[in-house]
């Protein structure tokens, strides 16, 4: 509503930014594209989790399936990430102990 640049003090002008950003394409794009995510997106994402709720709910022979398979990507980072810093922490093979033979020590046995 106001023009300010700083210095000085601010100049009303009342919606006149209002008529750029009606004019403007970029705002009508990022609008259709707001209204399309709540539209659409909100409520696929909303049916989806609630019928894999009710799918753990219900007594299905495979749910113990059903439940690793959603529960799956949940653990996976934590393996990758264990993995990693084994491996950076290897005695014989892990970048950690190189660096410091490369320093001139010699490393210990981080993991035991």
């Amino acid at each position: 509503m106001t023009r300010y640049v700083g210095i000085g003090t601010p100049t009303w002008i009342g919606f006149w930014n209002y008529s750029f950003l009606v004019k403007d394409e970029l705002f009508w794009t990022s609008l259709y594209n707001i209204t399309y995510y709540l539209v659409f997106a909100v409520p696929l994402g909303f049916a989806v989790g609630l019928s894999l709720a009710l799918i753990m709910n219900f007594r299905v022979k495979e749910k113990s399936i059903y439940r690793t398979i959603i529960y799956f990507p949940a653990i996976l980072p934590m393996f990758a990430s264990t993995f990693i810093w084994l491996w950076m922490f290897n005695p014989q093979l892990g970048i950690i102990n190189a660096l410091l033979g490369y320093v001139g020590i010699d490393g210990p046995g981080w993991i035991g």
